[in-house]
Parts: structure tokens; sequence; C-alpha cells
């Protein structure tokens, strides 16, 4: 009887997680790009459809190596990007109504929010406390509204949020 060894590469998660990080940081290896404002954000389709079933969707429904987003600015757009990159992301603490909004309708509510607050604030820039609040998390995903995908033109790809949906338009 063949007899079997088994092998485990201890460090194999913070290895996977610095390469995926040092990946997307050097825009590494990518296969598509999201264009925002004018700027584009080079990404890795695998990293995005593995933590957003929106993402999952929109490339599995329609390929393509560039989706334009509309109704988001880059910052946001780049805040949620790195958030799923590397795990964590220092956003202001005034707009974060509207990131956990944004994080909602790319359908990332497996993550753990945590309200911001500032703990002292310097002249260039402020340093946060993270601390848990259940109240803002239900609040989140109560604003949660349900994405809508329609068939788009392999031509043109567009998707247009607004506070309510997003939909996919073709011109």
């Amino acid at each position: 009887m063949d007899q079997y060894i088994t092998f485990n590469w201890s460090r194999h998660n913070s290895f996977q997680a610095g390469a995926i990080t040092n990946f997307f940081q050097n825009n590494q290896f990518t296969d598509c790009v999201l264009v925002c404002s004018g700027q584009i954000i080079y990404i890795h389709k695998v990293i995005l459809a593995a933590a957003s079933p929106f993402f999952y969707e929109l490339f599995n429904t329609h390929p393509s190596v560039a989706y334009e987003i509309h109704g988001i600015n880059y910052n946001a757009l780049f805040n949620i990007i790195e958030l799923i990159y590397t795990g964590a992301v220092q956003v202001l603490y005034t707009p974060i109504n509207e990131f956990i909004h944004f994080c909602n309708q790319f359908r990332l509510n497996s993550l753990a929010f945590k309200a911001i607050q500032p703990v002292q604030a310097s002249s260039s820039k402020r340093n946060y406390k993270h601390t848990q609040n259940k109240k803002s998390i239900r609040k989140a995903q109560k604003s949660r509204k349900q994405l809508n995908i329609k068939h788009m033109s392999k031509a043109k790809r567009r998707l247009i949020f607004d506070s309510q949906e997003v939909m996919d338009t073709s011109n």
C-alpha cells in the first residue's frame, strides 16, 4: 500500500495576502481595467470576482477587458478596490456612509464594517480608532438596493450608479 506524506506551507496565507497586495500596488499581471472619472484602476478579475458577487456576475455575463464606472467618484471606487485587495483601507470619517453604501452596492456585505471615530487630528492627517458599531452596519444593510444587470452591447460597457440602483446601458 502506498503511503502519503502531507506537506503544509505554514506561511501560505500570509504569502498569498502579501503577493496579492504587491500585485495590486505595482499593477502587475492585471487582466482588466476599471475606468472612473477618466482615471484607470488596473485589476485582476479573479480577485474582484472572489470578493464580490456583483463583479462575479458582471465578469461572467459581460466579458470584457475594460469597464467604465459612473455615479461613484474615483477615490471612493479606489478605496473599495484597495479594501478588497489589502483587507483594510483608511477613508475620511465624513463620507463613511457613502463608502458603506457603495460597498453594499458592490455586494461586499460579508465584510465586517466598523464605524470609525477620529481619535486625534494633526495638521495633515487624522488618526482613527476602529470601534464596532452594529447600528451603522444594520443601517447600511437596510439601505442596500437590489442590483440589476441588463444586457450590454460588446462595443461599449457602462455601469451607471445612482442612489437607487445600478443599471447597465449601451449606446
